[in-house]
């Protein structure tokens, strides 16, 4: 057996980040906002969370830079949760700081007590305060499901449309009880504040959670990967494309090495290029 160890310059800065850290250990949703991080909610040991932390990032008088924490929201008005999805629409908001969104989630206690959400939040003030938008949205209650925005129709240049994939039910809708399993659906918002929901067709890729998306300057949105089931080779390792924001797909054929299967990863865009990240 092999045993692969972190450098011991890694842990010691490792160390160092966790006894200065303010915020607590979780699973969170990060997004960039601007010229900051947003760390919202997420769940930990104990249950579910719905604060809200914003990261400035600053010069280290050593060199380098670090994000200094700030909880702007120690209790939002959204109820606890995880597993969610957030957009951020940069030309939107008060003073131009844009708006955040965030739809659906898990608010359960516990992983043994999921409950599933299906409602929508959005924030001009960065994540300050709170209103919602829809209570009880068209699609599904769902819980790690993936948005992005993408070009509307007709407006050159604008990104102005939510597009929303996947995601997962552990069998209980906002209360209600029903089967569960993971979607293969695609759902789009065109009114900015995540009110107004239509459904699109239906895509040919499996259904699926925890995968991860992404739309480019050129307007082409790529989905990769997530998890289909719990059982056996239940993770996936597909990437599809659409160039029309959703409403067709075609299958990219990988050729060379493929990347494992994952879920629960994230990506990174730079212009018209985007990479992945475990």
């Amino acid at each position: 057996m092999v045993v692969l160890q972190q450098p011991t310059d890694v842990q010691a800065k490792l160390a160092e980040w966790r006894k200065h850290k303010p915020w607590a250990y979780r699973r969170f949703r990060a997004i960039e906002h601007l010229d900051t991080m947003l760390v919202m909610g997420g769940r930990t040991e104990e249950g579910r969370l719905n604060d809200v932390w914003k990261g400035q990032w600053k010069n280290h008088f050593r060199g380098g830079t670090f994000l200094e924490w700030e909880c702007i929201n120690e209790e939002a008005k959204w109820s606890k949760r995880c597993d969610f999805a957030t957009i951020v629409f940069k030309d939107k908001g008060k003073n131009g700081v844009g708006r955040v969104i965030i739809f659906g989630g898990d608010s359960g206690l516990t992983d043994a007590d999921s409950s599933d959400m299906g409602d929508v939040w959005r924030s001009d003030d960065g994540g300050v305060s709170w209103k919602c938008s829809i209570s009880c949205a068209l699609w599904d209650a769902r819980s790690g499901h993936q948005a992005c925005l993408v070009p509307s129709k007709g407006v050159r240049g604008g990104f102005h449309r939510i597009v929303m994939t996947g995601g997962w039910t552990a069998g209980s809708d906002n209360g209600v009880q029903v089967e569960p399993g993971r979607f293969a659906d695609v759902w789009q918002c065109e009114d900015s504040i995540g009110k107004t929901w239509s459904m699109l067709p239906p895509p040919p890729w499996n259904a699926r959670s925890e995968h991860t998306m992404v739309c480019n300057e050129a307007g082409v949105v790529v989905l990769c990967g997530g998890m289909r089931s719990m059982l056996g080779s239940g993770l996936l390792d597909d990437i599809w494309t659409s160039t029309d924001g959703g409403y067709t797909w075609q299958e990219v054929q990988q050729t060379g090495s493929r990347f494992n299967c994952r879920r629960s990863w994230r990506k990174i865009k730079n212009k018209r290029k985007i990479g992945i990240k475990t």
